[in-house]
């Protein structure tokens, strides 16, 4: 269940990041049909890598594919980091220095994936059903102010928009190319959880996006952070705003997530996991965060290096390796 719930909640992250800015298009009702398209196709790639998985062929067996790998999970890495700072700095603490956040969160990520893959996967059950619950408050506690008329009209985008709203969900689905590093630490059979944690993720994204068009309206469009901007116009029971609480959910989500891209990049350079790696990779992944930051790199990495590098690790590498290599199994469980 571990791999369910790391890839569940990693894969959710890419929802509250969700924006116009993000996507370059209207945040509109129409996003429900570009979340649903990316989930179809993202499970069936995902089922070609389990399949290619599950005949002993594994790119990270080869040495120097395996490094490369390893500084995709850094760049996943540190992109989330980036967007999590900007958050922060944006949203939570306008004064607090963005570059700060970020190697605050990486030093106890690096710390978190230094204890192994059994501690983190004891984690990621809490932040599931935490998150879980915080995601259901949100949207009841927002029922009331939730009008169908904001959803029309339907579709606000034309059909290049929503292919390419389709096509960033899908590219920022880094748990495929991930699952290479992780299914040898994962006992028993890996298929269904994975494939189920990508789907119900996408399902609570188009849930969470389809309430935050809802409710928000043409606002949704203008927002920096829809999601959160949802959690802040909710109300409890009592009165009170939950944005607190999905604040704390995002950070527990970005800690996990982080965790496992730094525990994978530290597998990727060695033949074990050990600290002095972790800590080599947090070094790593935190010198990537700063030019994400304080160079133009975050608007390509955000837009045109997504695409990239999911093309190249997600689909194009492994198919090469699967169509060139035999059966293999040397990248054991360590």
């Amino acid at each position: 269940m571990s791999l369910f719930f790391i890839v569940f909640i990693s894969r959710l992250l890419v929802g509250f990041t969700a924006s116009s800015a993000v996507l370059g298009t209207e945040y509109s009702a129409d996003i429900a049909i570009s979340i649903a398209a990316a989930a179809v196709a993202a499970l069936c790639l995902s089922c070609a890598v389990i399949k290619m998985l599950e005949k002993g062929k594994n790119v990270v067996d080869n040495a120097v594919l395996r490094r490369l790998y390893g500084l995709f999970y850094l760049f996943s890495g540190a992109l989330s980091i980036s967007k999590f700072a900007l958050f922060s700095s944006a949203e939570l603490h306008q004064e607090a220095s963005t570059f700060l956040l970020g190697a605050f969160m990486i030093a106890a990520c690096t710390y978190a994936a230094s204890l192994g893959f059994e501690a983190i996967s004891r984690f990621s059950a809490l932040v599931f059903v935490l998150t879980v619950i915080g995601v259901f408050g949100i949207a009841v506690a927002s029922a009331n102010k939730f009008e169908s008329i904001n959803l029309f009209p339907f579709m606000q985008n034309d059909s290049a928009a929503v292919l390419k709203n389709a096509a960033y969900s899908l590219c920022s689905t880094s748990e495929i190319p991930l699952l290479f590093a992780l299914r040898p630490r994962v006992n028993g059979k890996a298929g269904k959880p994975f494939c189920f944690a990508i789907v119900l993720s996408c399902l609570l994204s188009l849930l969470i996006a389809v309430v935050a068009c809802g409710v928000l309206g043409n606002m949704a469009s203008v927002s920096a952070y829809p999601v959160f901007e949802l959690s802040q116009l909710a109300r409890l029971g009592t009165g009170e705003r939950p944005e607190a609480v999905f604040t704390a959910l995002w950070i527990f989500a970005v800690f996990l997530k982080i965790s496992v891209f730094l525990y994978c990049a530290a597998l990727c350079f060695g033949k074990t996991q050990n600290r002095k790696k972790c800590v080599a990779c947090g070094l790593a992944m935190l010198g990537a965060t700063a030019l994400i930051l304080y160079t133009r790199l975050y608007s390509a990495a955000n837009g045109l290096l997504v695409y990239i590098t999911f093309a190249v690790f997600g689909a194009f590498l492994p198919a090469v390796y699967a169509l060139t290599h035999k059966r293999g199994n040397r990248f054991e469980r360590r």
